[in-house]
């Protein structure tokens, strides 16, 4: 299951540091509305007949002045009507500091976006309470734009010193977890009884837990399926849908059909339709993990978002199309702990065909939480110590080194502009481990997007622990040499494997970002 890591010291740390930032112009000048370049909270309180009320919040939550600070922030700020509605007869004297400190956060991104950055499903980077926040475009495109589905932006990009503000006519409620928001739907009752039979609401409860002295969040995207969808294919009932999945009693054994096909409809991570379209250049369609095992979905994006397509040649003038969509209008439903989509079809198991990935290994939701992920500084490394996220793993002996977050912007290596770097020097021996996207059956060739050094050497490379090659960093001449390391005509079963750099010989440094893998 994908986590994203929401460290202790980001909701209260980040507000020191972010007097220690030096405030950077984006250079941005598509805005609608200006400031005057004036902090945040200073421009809100010259404006108190929009919002005073947000002001006050945030003096309660005491973070007033924490927003006067330089940094690079996208607040959405609630209007005095939105408060009002929000408040119900309450002052807001009435909240306390905790629910205060919690809402103003869902209201703030720690990173500067306008309007013409957001795209239809989520912005790219959670709030500073670890959800995301779901964007959609009205009829009049950038013109009505709503957040997570309830707020309407009616002033946006308001420029500041330390970022943007938009203003919002509704306030964005902490959002439940998916079963709570599955729960508070009408006409899903079947798919609802399916979810509890087989386990799965439980599941969908899931969201934070603590590892490694962090704070995790697990995301999953649902897709649920109505009632009025079921009983298109005669299914009025749980008891229909067992007679036509079903193969024994127990429906929360793994290895039941229902439950396969429940697990079938739950994504793993975070899945708004801007991050499903994402496909690369070089391909046209992309598979997508399910929780089913080892049972993929794929995507395509044919001006809308379809889900396993099968033609079929009925005749030489005649194909028949079978393929599910997303209903437009009920996708990107936000939750705490995810996203849900609305689906055309029941979406029966499909097998998925091998395809061209590029796999920039940071960009999980992992590493999303770092402070400094794509912050832009080119050069730039952070260090992080060992048995801090799940989805890459290292370890170096005699002496623990960190691996290295590194961020470079003109390299094309970088899909993403970061990579890993593993410097072993000081030690004997080491390795980094991490997990491949989601594979179809296939052979594949696998390349490491890096660069040769004086300091590189000989690593092994090793897949679901099999030895699959060797990698040569080495580079006699002075400085950096970049190029491609290739393992050839690699096999994988389909689903998510573990892929193993060891050091074989040599001084014990490695630096890679990107991982291509191309069908054979």
């Amino acid at each position: 299951m994908r986590t994203i890591i929401i460290q202790l010291k980001a909701l209260a740390a980040i507000l020191v540091l972010v007097f220690m930032n030096s405030c950077e112009d984006n250079g941005v000048n598509d805005i609608f509305a200006t400031s005057d370049k004036l902090p945040i909270t200073i421009y809100m309180e010259s404006q108190p007949e929009t919002y005073s009320q947000w002001v006050s919040l945030m003096e309660v939550a005491e973070l007033n002045h924490a927003f006067n600070a330089n940094g690079t922030y996208t607040m959405f700020a609630p209007n005095n009507e939105a408060m009002t509605t929000w408040l119900n007869g309450r002052s807001v004297s009435d909240i306390t500091m905790e629910e205060a400190r919690e809402l103003v956060f869902n209201h703030v991104v720690n990173k500067p976006y306008i309007h013409t950055q957001y795209n239809e499903g989520c912005i790219p980077d959670t709030n500073m309470v670890g959800n995301y926040i779901a964007i959609e475009f009205g009829e009049q495109g950038y013109q009505s734009i709503k957040v997570n589905k309830e707020s309407q932006i009616i002033q946006k990009d308001i420029e500041m010193t330390n970022g943007y503000i938009n203003e919002i006519n509704k306030v964005l409620d902490i959002q439940p977890t998916l079963q709570g928001v599955l729960s508070a739907q009408d006409g899903i009752s079947i798919f609802m009884e399916a979810l509890t039979a087989t386990g799965y609401d439980d599941v969908l409860t899931q969201c934070d837990e603590y590892a490694a002295d962090r704070l995790r969040r697990k995301y999953f995207s649902v897709m649920a399926i109505a009632d009025t969808t079921f009983n298109r294919f005669g299914i009025t009932s749980l008891d229909d849908l067992k007679s036509r999945y079903s193969d024994s009693d127990d429906l929360t054994d793994k290895a039941n059909k229902l439950n396969q096909w429940v697990a079938y409809h739950i994504l793993d991570g975070i899945n708004y339709a801007n991050i499903l379209i994402d496909l690369d250049e070089e391909q046209n369609f992309k598979n997508v993990m399910t929780l089913a095992d080892q049972k993929g979905i794929e995507i395509r994006d044919d001006r809308a978002i379809i889900i396993n397509r099968t033609v079929t040649q009925v005749s030489e003038t005649e194909e028949s199309i079978e393929e599910t969509r997303i209903y437009p209008g009920l996708r990107n439903i936000p939750a705490k702990n995810g996203c849900i989509h609305f689906i055309n079809n029941l979406m029966d198991f499909y097998q998925v065909k091998p395809c061209f990935i590029r796999q920039d290994i940071w960009d999980i939701a992992n590493w999303r939480a770092i402070e400094t992920f794509r912050s832009g500084v080119s050069g730039s490394t952070e260090w992080i110590d060992e048995d801090v996220f799940d989805e890459i793993s290292w370890h170096s002996e005699p002496e623990e080194v960190p691996i290295g977050y590194w961020q470079h912007w003109n390299h094309e290596w970088f899909k993403g502009g970061s990579g890993i770097i593993l410097d072993l020097k000081k030690t004997n021996t080491g390795w980094v481990e991490f997990q491949t996207p989601y594979l179809a059956e296939g052979n594949y060739k696998v390349v490491f997007m890096g660069h040769k050094s004086p300091d590189g050497g000989q690593w092994n490379v090793y897949l679901d622990g099999v030895p699959a090659g060797v990698l040569d960093d080495y580079h006699t001449a002075t400085g950096y040499a970049y190029g491609l390391t290739a393992i050839t005509n690699a096999k994988f079963t389909s689903g998510v494997h573990t892929i193993r750099v060891e050091l074989l010989t040599g001084n014990g440094y490695i630096g890679f970002g990107d991982v291509k893998y191309t069908p054979l």
